[in-house]
């Protein structure tokens, strides 16, 4: 199989962390070693293990020297998690394949230089644009302190009324888990 091919995997396994890891992005990772998957995994739910770290689990003893294929740049920070590079570093991966670079600037290609900095080899870019759709509203706010889509507001009368008068900062909605949209691929 290509870089392209399970890139894609990847894709489809992040795809199944919608509706439970917002405001945090979509992300899966599949682990390769000698030709074989040997570890799979996504962000399941706000708060819990990172793609990586369940792709590693999955893995188990077939971890040191394989690929993993990452859909969104690792992150080098901790937040309600510890930083998913040191783990990648510690169970001695010997190549990252990152389909888009993290807009967030806590990461944003710090993860790919702490794992060139200790000999891991990165290339980045493989599936970009799927990678990047997935996040669309993730990368939105990133970039822009701004919500992607409208709030579907509810009137008294019970029907969804879209209202494109102003737009709503993330503060103002809560977060990204509090947005809806009936656009495809829409949160």
């Amino acid at each position: 199989m290509t870089d392209e091919q399970y890139m894609k995997l990847a894709i489809d396994l992040a795809r199944k962390g919608r509706g439970y890891v917002s405001p945090n992005p979509l992300v899966g990772a599949v682990l390769v070693k000698n030709g074989k998957i040997v570890g799979k995994g996504y962000h399941k739910k706000f708060g819990g293990p990172h793609a990586e770290i369940n792709a590693i689990k999955n893995a188990g003893r077939h971890v040191r020297g394989a690929t993993l294929y990452v859909t969104l740049e690792p992150c080098c920070h901790a937040g309600k998690t510890p930083p998913c590079i040191d783990t990648i570093i510690k169970h001695k991966i010997a190549r990252v394949v990152i389909g888009t670079i993290d807009s967030n600037p806590l990461v944003s290609c710090r993860g790919i230089n702490a794992l060139r900095k200790s000999g891991i080899a990165v290339k980045t870019g493989v599936c970009k644009e799927e990678c990047h759709r997935l996040n669309e509203i993730f990368f939105h706010y990133m970039e822009t302190g701004m919500s992607l889509y409208y709030p579907k507001i509810r009137s008294n009368t019970g029907r969804s009324h879209r209202h494109f008068h102003r737009k709503f900062s993330m503060d103002q909605l809560g977060g990204v888990s509090e947005i809806r949209s009936s656009a495809p691929g829409g949160a």
